[in-house]
């Protein structure tokens, strides 16, 4: 058990600390530039909620694809490494960051986006993709 949270903790380490750099490619006044033309924060809120609960519906159907090949020798070796439940808490704690994704979109309607918030987006969306990566390239490769 030991073994499978040490590595849990290296992929999410490594995913978000890769993905923080991004954050420094947000240039300062980003906020006011968006917030200045009208109905661009309305389309940008749009945009993060749609996909982020498009990607939850791609691992949902990740995890119905899991069912199907219950008896594949994909999932064989998964299990006799014990990776498979690694591999499963990945795609929970991508799932959970994705609902923080269509939380942090949706909020934008009622809260002003500031120059850190966009960073926090930036962060958040990035992340997101490398944990995509992360949670299904095993399962189609």
């Amino acid at each position: 058990m030991y073994r499978k949270l040490r590595l849990l903790t290296l992929i999410i380490l490594l995913s978000h600390g890769l993905s923080y750099w991004v954050t420094f490619l947000v240039p300062n006044g980003v906020a006011e530039t968006i917030n200045a033309v009208p109905g661009r924060i309305e389309s940008l809120a749009a945009l993060l909620a749609s996909f982020a609960f498009t990607m939850l519906g791609f691992l949902a159907a990740v995890l119905a694809l899991f069912g199907i090949m219950s008896g594949s020798s994909l999932l064989a070796r998964y299990k006799k490494h014990g990776h498979l439940a690694t591999l499963l808490l990945v795609i929970g704690v991508t799932m959970v960051e994705l609902v923080l994704t269509f939380a942090s979109s949706i909020s934008l309607y009622f809260l002003p986006l500031t120059d850190s918030y966009a960073r926090f987006l930036a962060w958040l969306i990035t992340t997101n993709f490398v944990m995509l990566l992360l949670s299904t390239l095993p399962v189609v490769m």
